[in-house]
């Protein structure tokens, strides 16, 4: 059985990293079965298949920001 992924990818923002396996990890923004858009940094196979995720909301991000530019720079 396929299973189907019902997402929009909105923006890529880019490539962040890749793994041994040429999985590539994007920082993307995506809206999920009709939703909200989310920010994400998202695995996709070789092939160009979305896989593993951890979402963020705009907030979130703006958050993330905030903690990289006073903790990291």
């Amino acid at each position: 059985m396929e299973k189907k992924v019902n997402v929009k990818i909105i923006e890529d923002y880019g490539v962040v990293g890749e793994d041994q396996k040429g999985n590539v990890k994007h920082f993307i923004k995506a809206e999920w079965f009709g939703k909200a858009p989310v920010y994400e940094v998202r695995t996709f196979a070789p092939d160009g298949t979305p896989k593993r995720r951890v979402g963020l909301t705009r907030e979130e991000v703006e958050r993330l920001k905030v903690i990289l530019n006073e903790e990291l720079i």
